[in-house]
């Protein structure tokens, strides 16, 4: 299985974390941790994911912490390697679960403009995307 980072952010300090045995870590700290228990012991309000494991999908478990006011997935989207279909709201009748669960999706395209993949070549570029997804407030009535 890939491995992959899983940062969360409280305020202005950040923590590292990975289930795998991170590589090259030497220049700062990581903590090992499954990101269930790393949203439970850190409670963050931000949630960044590399490179998330093909059909794995961790989305419904940032959703449903309340701290958590947006995530931010780096990697193939929509149809890559990177997630499920669930994760993006792609290829689905009716509404994505992300926004039926209060979220808007943002593609930052700034940031993904800067990123190269392993699949890029000079002739097809731009596979590794970065994608924001926002706690929406409810409209009050």
């Amino acid at each position: 299985m890939p491995s992959f980072f899983f940062y969360l952010f409280l305020f202005l300090f950040v923590t590292f974390t990975s289930r795998a045995n991170p590589r090259n870590s030497n220049r700062f700290s990581v903590e090992r941790l499954d990101y269930k228990v790393s949203l439970k012991k850190y409670n963050p309000e931000i949630v960044i994911v590399s490179w998330m494991s093909k059909d794995l999908d961790m989305t419904p478990d940032f959703r449903a912490k309340q701290g958590v006011q947006e995530y931010i997935l780096i990697g193939e989207v929509d149809y890559g390697a990177c997630g499920s279909l669930e994760t993006w709201g792609t290829n689905i009748q009716g509404a994505p679960r992300w926004e039926e669960e209060g979220f808007g999706r943002l593609d930052l395209e700034d940031l993904s403009a800067l990123q190269i993949a392993r699949t890029d070549s000079p002739y097809v570029r731009f596979h590794s995307k970065t994608v924001s997804f926002r706690r929406v407030e409810a409209k009050k009535t």
